[in-house]
């Protein structure tokens, strides 16, 4: 849950990606029947070419701003194991650069969408006071237990914030 939580896409992207519906929906019969390829994995590619279309908006340019604004904390690490591609997925930003700023963020997206769980989670918190700077917060399930490691410092307040935004979300 927290990983669709601070993994959201942002509004703007959303209505850039949804403007090239008729385009993507074309392409998609277009390769379908060209190619004959089966019905069955049409809905796949239409998630497939939506991942797509996000990535290359998202990392166009500079988009940090849009990734931070408006939010608590963003994704700054992933770590998840996809049983069924027999995968496993390590991304993670540089500094406290949001990962959906990054393509390979997108390329493990799917994965676990599809898996519904995330292994770790690093998150860049901002605080609730703004004079320090943010802080990494590393969130950890294994066998029914979390596990919450805070960095760089935060205060009692803070603490209390990234508490309850887990309560909230379990």
């Amino acid at each position: 849950k927290l990983y669709l939580k601070y993994s959201f896409t942002p509004f703007d992207i959303q209505k850039k990606v949804r403007s090239m519906e008729i385009i993507r929906n074309n392409f998609i019969n277009e390769m379908f029947e060209t190619l004959n390829l089966r019905e069955v994995n049409k809905k796949k590619a239409i998630v497939d070419m939506d991942i797509l279309l996000e990535k290359f908006i998202s990392i166009n340019g500079n988009m940090e701003k849009i990734f931070k604004e408006d939010r608590e904390a963003y994704l700054i690490k992933i770590s998840s194991d996809d049983i069924l591609q027999m995968t496993r997925i390590d991304t993670a930003s540089t500094g406290n650069r949001p990962l959906q700023c990054s393509d390979t963020f997108f390329d493990g997206k799917k994965s676990i969408l599809n898996t519904k769980e995330c292994r770790i989670l690093h998150l860049c918190y901002n605080r609730n006071r703004k004079y320090l700077g943010p802080f990494t917060v590393q969130l950890t399930s294994a066998k029914n237990l979390g596990v919450v490691k805070m960095y760089y410092d935060p205060e009692e307040v803070d603490i209390q914030n990234v508490l309850q935004r887990i309560f909230e979300n379990y």
